[in-house]
């Protein structure tokens, strides 16, 4: 697995302590060349991505195999400003769109992690009254894994009044 980072060189020693065989900085002009690189010069089969980015999917479809598929189940660094659908229909790319799911989906997936006893990583919890203060860490991009706010028994009842 490799993966691209956002600023921190510090994620990627997470990331490689982790199992990832390498990554880059998606901010560097020339990522996707440096990642075709890491991979000895290999295509990639499947890409997946979280965030998006108006010049991401062409560096994606530039570097994948032919009949790859590019997933992604957000967009928060906003919409690609466009396509090279030219190559990806040439390489027979399959883009994937993937939603929460349903309320089954959900109870499955939280079955499969219950049962492979698997565990997200936490960079941080923040309690409830601090939430402004996580979502300011989360927009800065800083932490690597998981930020949670941890609602208190006393914020519950008072929320049921």
């Amino acid at each position: 697995m490799f993966m691209s980072l956002q600023v921190q060189k510090k994620k990627y020693k997470k990331a490689k302590d982790l199992g990832a065989k390498g990554g880059v900085l998606y901010t560097s002009k020339d990522w996707s060349n440096q990642l075709f690189k890491l991979t000895k010069n290999k295509t990639i089969d499947v890409v997946i991505d979280g965030s998006v980015g108006p010049n991401s999917w062409n560096h994606y479809i530039r570097i994948m195999s032919g009949g790859g598929k590019l997933v992604f189940y957000g967009a928060t660094a906003g919409a690609p400003e466009q396509l090279d659908v030219f190559r990806a229909f040439l390489k027979q790319i399959s883009i994937l769109g993937c939603t929460m799911g349903s309320d089954k989906d959900f109870k499955d997936m939280l079955d499969f992690v219950s049962e492979k006893k698997l565990k997200p990583f936490v960079e941080a919890v923040y309690p409830f009254d601090q939430s402004e203060a996580a979502v300011l860490s989360m927009d800065k991009g800083v932490h690597f894994g998981k930020i949670a706010i941890e609602i208190g028994k006393e914020v519950e009842n008072k929320s049921k009044l």
